[in-house]
């Protein structure tokens, strides 16, 4: 028997590699942050940041939103746009970002994603992975986001809500 002695700060308790013994180790939690969608296309605000949102309802229709990533940020777990359909269907949508540090012109990085065949339920929340549109950001780095539907297949609207971002 050995005894384990304290940790310093931030540290957690787990169990080591080998499932032998206890060790400390540095914490990685994952934090997060929600971004209310803040305009679109005509550049009017949102009526509401509850249900409303930003109403995309033509294929030409974005929603914008932007952030700057904290300090602390290492690597990205997740972002997801929030919405909630006005219509049951499909619809195809695009994500494309712009990302700078502090300096730097506000489109020194972009990155897209984007998905066909969405299926949506009439007013039931969505919640749409675009991870894929984040590549190489860094910590403080200026984010912005515009998401847009290229093909509607019964779908009339979207109400865009915001994004869930989560990251370590």
């Amino acid at each position: 028997w050995a005894r384990l002695g304290i940790g310093t700060v931030g540290q957690v308790l787990r169990t080591n590699a080998g499932a032998t013994a206890p060790e400390w180790a540095a914490s990685i939690a994952t934090k997060q942050f929600f971004v209310p969608c803040f305009s679109g296309t005509d550049g009017a605000p949102p009526t509401s940041l509850g249900y409303t949102g930003y109403v995309l309802d033509h294929v030409t229709d974005v929603a914008k939103i932007s952030f700057r990533l904290p300090n602390d940020y290492v690597s990205m777990t997740s972002v997801k746009v929030i919405m909630i359909p006005s219509t049951t269907g499909a619809f195809d949508w695009t994500v494309t970002t712009n990302f700078a540090a502090t300096g730097e012109a506000y489109n020194a990085n972009t990155d897209t994603a984007t998905a066909d065949g969405q299926a949506a339920t009439n007013l039931q929340m969505l919640e749409l992975t675009i991870s894929d549109a984040f590549t190489g950001v860094a910590a403080n780095d200026i984010v912005g986001v515009t998401f847009g539907c290229d093909l509607w297949t019964n779908v009339t609207a979207v109400h865009v809500i915001g994004l869930d971002v989560k990251y370590v």
